[in-house]
């Protein structure tokens, strides 16, 4: 059966439609409005072109089916509102009107009847709608006894309004018998209504269940069935002798009800029904007694009470189906079940078994056999010591009453209990955990007040988490005495950067106590300035993209010191949840680092001065000339040479001229920008390097600066010295070689010595001038100027 749903004939979807599909349904809507006011219309000619000479009524009025199903179509509040429902009553009353009007019972008369229509339409839709939904039906079908009742009282109800409408109106102006003419319009309306909506309903069904013998009918019952009700009815309904025998028709239509689709005996109820009236008017058959209007009425009722018969007989017949249907396909489902719950039995790796009451075993699956071999069926539960040894795992023996069968067959529910369970097979015994349930006690089963063991060999489980254990307690030892520092860190969830487990080690290296480390996030032991490249660098362990790494980091100390560790981190998969964790290993690196910078200081540092070495020097040189080339600037060099400074160290010793060594080397680094270098080449030499020069005149005045830091005499402990300094000075061009520039600087220093000390002579390039005495006379004026200034 369809589940019952507030629907109508035309079926609507379960969301109204929206944009140009709502536009869509209006103009739907609006057209089957049409066309059902057609047919309506149709239907009001048909029937008021069935009225005797004389008279106003009608013998027959299809119009009232009609006016009912517009009806019913708009009691789907899916589809329409009450405005809807108003707007087509108001329509077809309208309509009826006009058409009566038209048809000779006058305007007055006409509206009259058009109100009986309407009123019929509307109280007709209603109570079947209303019958339907308290019974739980699915509104306007036509598939079980209780639609048909509904249809019938639905049918009666709005003939009954109407009977008691128009009559009243045709005696008010006509003087016509009230009485008669409501019992005809009752009985013709009801009747109308009755049996064509039958046959619309069902057509209008786009959900019928199937029918339960699937297939067409054989030819010659279908064949057969047609000329039996065609030479039946025309036989008994044609002939001019009035016989009663009209009764003997009805096995005809019980016949097609039971062996035939309800839609089709909904068909041949409307087609013989229209049959029977029409023989009837025309003198015909067992009816055609008294006068016209009589013998409708006789007519119509007999095709009440046979569409009553027929339909009544179809609608149980597709109920019983239903049932049946139902039926077997639960019969299906408990056999799929079974053979479900069969394969799982069989196939468990869990020892299933039943016991009756008495402890003895009625059913067992092959992993039961499996684990208790000598086990024969029927033995009961006092006899089992003689097949069986009871231990715990532990040691010492079960008492029979406390084992897990006994203690179910008490009605005691038993989970998870290790059994150390020896044969004769296995006499080394096997340790099973048994789970045992008491059965309910039915009568008459050969289990009842039985009990459910479920047995499993755990003996290797059991070894093997104990293996496990061993091994977690072998890391977690490992773990927290390990000489590096350990930390397990947390990558999904909650958990994500936080710390999950830290060893001593670690505490030691972060001055931080186990829970106060317990309260951090991987980032909050980095040192500061480090952490924006942390969350950075971390970030591909959290999205899974990175399951390694090896990295030297900083780290603050409690204390507010730096620390430098090792960090190896390895991504794993150890948690409960099976959720991602991070392992890391921090290895304390910073004496180590501390010894290597010291040495790569020294490699690179004067030890006397704190002055990068030549070798340095080079390299600073060499970096800014490759700079150079890129900015488009030249690169100024001043070698530098003490002069006096061998006076100092014959008189006063070399630990003077360490200390006055040192002073120079403060006086000239304060001559010089952060960017420049100033380097000790060895005994009383230095160098300046001067990157980004962008003219030469800023590179003499260096030059000139440093000439004047020696002015002054340096006071030492053994006396006040004065020394001065020869200086070359090179501009170096990008692309010049590192050595040549300082082989020119050195060059030009000697030519300041031989021109008399304590003076800047400026090295030039041969094609700076024209000739050599220009190129001298200019050395004497940089050399003089250098020296006056």
């Amino acid at each position: 059966m369809d589940t019952p749903a507030t629907a109508g004939p035309v079926l609507a979807p379960e969301r109204g439609p929206s944009g140009p599909e709502r536009s869509w349904s209006r103009r739907h809507r609006l057209l089957t409005h049409l066309l059902l006011a057609a047919v309506y219309a149709l239907a009001v000619l048909a029937g008021r072109a069935t009225r005797m000479p004389g008279s106003t009524l009608a013998l027959v009025w299809p119009a009232a089916a009609v006016g009912f199903l517009w009806l019913g179509w708009c009691w789907d509040t899916r589809l329409h509102g009450r405005r809807h429902r108003v707007g087509a009553a108001a329509a077809l009353t309208l309509l009826s009107g006009v058409l009566n009007a038209l048809t000779g019972t006058g305007a007055v008369l006409g509206a009259a009847f058009a109100l009986a229509n309407g009123l019929q339409a509307v109280a007709g839709a209603a109570v079947m709608h209303r019958l339907q939904v308290r019974a739980g039906l699915e509104p306007w079908r036509l598939r079980r006894p209780g639609d048909l009742g509904a249809l019938v009282l639905a049918s009666t109800a709005g003939a009954l309004l109407a009977a008691c409408t128009g009559p009243l109106a045709l005696w008010a102006f006509t003087g016509a018998p009230w009485l008669p003419a409501a019992g005809a319009w009752l009985l013709r309306n009801a009747v109308g209504t009755f049996v064509f909506a039958a046959l619309a309903l069902r057509l209008a069904d786009r959900h019928l269940p199937p029918p339960l013998r699937r297939g067409r009918r054989p030819a010659a019952e279908v064949v057969a069935a047609a000329l039996a009700l065609g030479v039946g009815y025309t036989a008994v309904f044609g002939q001019a002798v009035h016989l009663p025998v009209a009764f003997t028709l009805l096995p005809l239509s019980m016949w097609i009800a039971l062996r035939f689709h309800t839609t089709t005996t909904a068909a041949h109820v409307l087609l013989l029904g229209l049959w029977v009236v029409v023989l009837t008017v025309a003198g015909r058959g067992p009816f055609a007694v008294g006068p016209p209007a009589t013998r409708v009425l006789l007519a119509q009722a007999f095709v009440t009470v046979a569409a009553l018969v027929a339909l009544v007989l179809a609608l149980h017949r597709d109920e019983r189906d239903a049932l049946v249907r139902g039926l077997r396909e639960a019969q299906r489902r408990a056999a799929e079940q079974a053979a479900l719950l069969g394969a799982v039995f069989e196939t468990t790796r869990d020892g299933l078994s039943v016991y009756d009451a008495r402890g003895a075993a009625r059913l067992r699956n092959p992993a039961a056999r499996h684990l208790f071999p000598d086990l024969p069926d029927g033995l009961p539960q006092e006899r089992w010591h003689t097949r069986f040894t009871f231990s715990r795992p532990g040691g010492g023996a079960w008492a029979p009453h406390d084992l897990p069968v006994a203690r179910a067959l008490r009605g005691e529910a038993v989970q998870d209990v290790d059994v150390l369970v020896s044969t004769p097979a296995v006499p080394g015994g096997r340790l099973l955990s048994l789970s045992a349930h008491p059965l309910p006690a039915a009568a008459g089963d050969a289990w009842a007040g039985g009990v459910v063991l479920s047995a499993r060999d755990v003996g290797a489980e059991r070894a093997a988490l104990a293996r496990l254990a061993a091994s977690e307690q072998r890391f977690r030892t490992a773990f927290d005495t390990a000489p590096v520092g350990m930390m397990i860190v947390g990558l999904a969830g909650a958990d994500a950067a936080q710390l999950l487990q830290v060893n001593t080690t670690l505490c030691e290296f972060t001055g931080l106590s186990e829970a106060e480390l317990l309260t951090r996030d991987f980032h909050d032991l980095t040192h500061p300035d480090d952490r924006a490249e942390c969350v950075v660098s971390f970030a591909p362990f959290l999205d899974g993209t990175a399951t390694e790494a090896r990295v030297e980091k900083r780290y603050r100390h409690a204390d507010g010191s730096t620390r430098r560790g090792l960090l190896t981190a390895t991504a794993m998969a150890t948690s409960e949840a099976g959720e991602p964790q991070l392992l890391c290993l921090i290895e304390d690196v910073t004496a180590r680092r501390a010894a290597e910078d010291a040495l790569r200081h020294q490699a690179l540092h004067d030890a006397l001065t704190g002055l990068p070495n030549r070798t340095l020097l080079h390299d600073r040189l060499t970096h800014a000339l490759a700079a150079a080339g890129r900015e488009g600037d030249r690169v100024g060099v001043l070698f530098c040479d003490l002069d006096g400074f061998k006076a100092v160290n014959d008189s006063a010793g070399h630990a003077a001229g360490d200390e006055l060594l040192r002073e120079v080397a403060a006086r000239f680094s304060a001559c010089l920008r952060p960017g420049d270098t100033l380097a000790r080449l060895g005994g009383d030499e230095f160098a300046v390097v001067r990157p980004s020069l962008s003219a030469d005149p800023h590179l003499d005045a260096v030059a000139r600066r440093l000439l004047a830091a020696l002015r002054e005499p340096v006071l030492l402990p053994a006396g006040a010295f004065g020394v001065g300094v020869s200086i070359g000075a090179v501009s170096a061009a990008p692309g010049d070689d590192a050595a040549v520039v300082l082989d020119r600087a050195d060059a030009a220093m000697y030519e300041a010595k031989r021109a008399g000390k304590n003076r800047v002579h400026r090295h030039r390039d041969p094609g700076e001038h024209a000739d050599r005495g220009e190129r001298r006379g200019g050395d004497r004026v940089a050399a003089w100027g250098a020296a006056r200034g």
